[in-house]
């Protein structure tokens, strides 16, 4: 026999730590309170840190659209961080409380650093195109991808700020394979500002990352052509394309030619099965296939 609950499938028999004992008071009033309290205060942090790391993640993109590369990175690495935290299993609210207070202090920074910004007529900003999902209504508004993917290029994503209180509207997989990617373009942005070649292993790892994802969301949720996940296709599918153009362009830096070669060939099978599951997407990622298989 099985239990179903919100973590999954649960044996009903399960031995462990968690499982109260059979002498446990754990029909206790004051008990479940306490249990439903700390619950409470878990998720209110939770929700916190949720909308820090979407903060962190944008704020770094701003950053490195005025060319401040280590300060973008800086800044997304926190954001990884933070949802590295959020990701994982087994940190306390007393870890939580802490992560909550470096992230909120890094967005301070990050925002004074902003306000007080001043171009420098020396500081060459890396070329950037950064999108905005909220102000994207429909696929046609991604019109400008297929064009600006012909070539390697960068294009930075912020993420949508809008977390309801139990994080429902949100997709950890996507928005962490997003901050991870953006935190990338800050390595390689930095490496051209330094010139140190060195960076690009430290990027091509967090590609790889950021791929890895994104090929388990495309795995789990699109079955015979037809989509599940509630995190529009069209946004996995630019996402996923940003992402291996930059991985490709990486493996070729570092002088891994094969890996790239496979991993264009990769890109043409993901354009196209995403692509079967849409027919805007079907027609527009036309392009994209042809431009990948060039």
């Amino acid at each position: 026999m099985t239990i179903k609950g919100e973590v999954g499938m649960l044996p009903a028999q399960a031995q462990g730590p968690f499982r109260p004992k059979e002498d446990d008071n754990k029909n206790n009033p004051a008990t479940r309170r306490k249990e439903r309290s700390e619950t409470t205060i878990t998720m209110t942090i939770k929700n916190t840190l949720y909308r820090y790391a979407i903060t962190l993640n944008n704020l770094g993109v701003q950053l490195l659209e005025k060319g401040e590369a280590t300060e973008g990175m800086n800044t997304l690495r926190e954001a990884v961080k933070v949802m590295y935290f959020l990701t994982a299993s087994g940190p306390d609210e007393e870890e939580l409380h802490a992560i909550e207070t470096q992230a909120k202090a890094k967005i301070h920074s990050a925002s004074i650093f902003l306000t007080s910004y001043r171009t420098s007529p020396d500081r060459v900003a890396m070329e950037l195109k950064v999108v905005c999902w909220d102000d994207l209504q429909t696929s046609s508004d991604l019109s400008f991808v297929p064009a600006t993917f012909g070539r390697v290029s960068r294009v930075a994503f912020y993420l949508s700020d809008f977390v309801d209180d139990n994080m429902h509207s949100c997709d950890a997989n996507f928005d962490s394979s997003v901050i991870l990617y953006n935190y990338a373009l800050a390595v390689m942005a930095l490496r051209d500002e330094r010139n140190d070649v060195e960076l690009n292993h430290e990027a091509l790892l967090l590609f790889k990352m950021s791929f890895h994802l994104l090929f388990e969301m495309i795995q789990k949720s699109l079955i015979d052509d037809v989509w599940y996940l509630d995190t529009p296709l069209d946004r996995v599918t630019w996402l996923t394309i940003a992402v291996v153009k930059n991985l490709i362009h990486t493996l070729l830096l570092v002088n891994r030619e094969e890996e790239a070669r496979d991993c264009q060939q990769n890109l043409i099978y993901i354009v196209q099965a995403m692509s079967a599951a849409d027919d805007y997407l079907c027609h527009s990622l036309s392009t994209v296939s042809a431009a990948a298989a060039a």
